[in-house]
C-alpha cells in the first residue's frame, strides 16, 4: 500500500510516518520505484502499537522503541498479543478514576455489545450498572470488560464459535467465591486489631494486589496451556 493508505488506516500523519521511519521505530518500506515506497499490513499493526503505547500508557519513544526492538522475530502471534494489551489496557484508568458512563446507548457504542449480550453480562452480575434518578450508569471497569468481550468475539472466542459463554460466568464466580472465603475472614480479624480506617486503607491496597496477581497468574497458566495443546497437536 501507498503511504496515503498507511496514513487512512492508522489515523496517523506522513510526517509522523516519516519521523518512526528516522528514528528506525518502523521498518524501511519495500521500494517499487525512486520514489514509490510499499508498505504492509505490518506497518499498520506496528502503527497501531505505537500509538496504543503512547496513548494508554504513556510511553516515551525511547521506551517503546525498546519494546519493539524485542518483539523482533518473536512470531505473529506475540505482535497481536503486544497490540491487544497497547489498546485494552489503560493502567492511568485505575490510577486517576475515570468517570461512569452515562446511559446505555452509549454503552453500547463504547463497547460494541448488543443489547442481548448486555442483558446476559448484567444477569450473570458481570457488568453491574448503577441506577441513579431514573439515570443509568456504568463505571470505567464495566466499560472495559464490555469491550474485552466484545475483542474475545471478534478473535474467535465466542458462542458462535462454538465457546460456552457462561466460562465468564464460572470465572467470575470462581474469583468472587475465593476472595468471599479468603478475604472477608482477613478483614474480620483486621478489625479486632485495628481502625476501621485502616483496614478499608489495606483493603484497598491489597486488591489491587490480588488484581495483578490473578492477571499475571492467568497470562502464565493460560501460555503455558496453549503450548502444552499445541505440542499435543504436533
Amino acid at each position: 500500500m501507498k503511504i496515503s493508505e498507511l496514513v487512512q488506516k492508522t489515523g496517523v500523519s506522513k510526517e509522523t510516518i516519516h519521523f518512526y521511519l528516522r528514528e528506525k521505530l518502523l521498518k524501511k518500506p519495500r521500494k517499487t520505484d525512486k520514489n514509490v515506497a510499499c508498505y504492509t499490513n505490518q506497518h499498520v499493526e506496528q502503527i497501531k502499537i505505537i500509538k496504543g503505547l503512547q496513548d494508554n500508557h504513556f510511553l516515551p519513544l525511547s521506551v517503546i522503541k525498546q519494546i519493539l526492538n524485542k518483539k523482533v522475530g518473536t512470531g505473529k502471534a506475540n505482535w497481536m498479543a503486544l497490540k491487544l494489551i497497547s489498546q485494552h489496557m489503560r493502567p492511568v484508568d485505575l490510577i486517576l478514576g475515570e468517570s461512569d458512563l452515562e446511559g446505555t446507548d452509549a454503552f453500547l457504542e463504547q463497547t460494541g455489545l448488543g443489547q442481548k449480550w448486555l442483558d446476559i453480562l448484567v444477569g450473570w452480575q458481570i457488568i453491574t450498572p448503577l441506577k441513579q434518578q431514573g439515570k443509568t450508569f456504568y463505571s470505567s471497569l464495566d466499560v472495559q470488560l464490555g469491550k474485552l468481550v466484545t475483542a474475545m468475539d471478534a478473535l474467535g472466542f465466542g458462542p458462535k464459535d462454538g465457546v460456552d459463554p457462561e466460562i465468564l460466568k464460572r470465572f467470575k464466580d470462581t474469583i468472587f467465591e475465593s476472595l468471599h472465603q479468603e478475604v472477608e475472614p482477613w478483614m474480620k480479624r483486621s478489625l479486632e486489631k485495628s481502625s476501621i480506617k485502616s483496614v478499608m486503607e489495606k483493603g484497598i491496597q491489597l486488591s489491587e494486589l490480588m488484581g495483578l496477581f490473578l492477571f499475571y497468574m492467568y497470562h502464565k497458566v493460560a501460555l503455558k496451556e496453549i503450548e502444552e495443546t499445541l505440542k499435543k497437536g504436533e
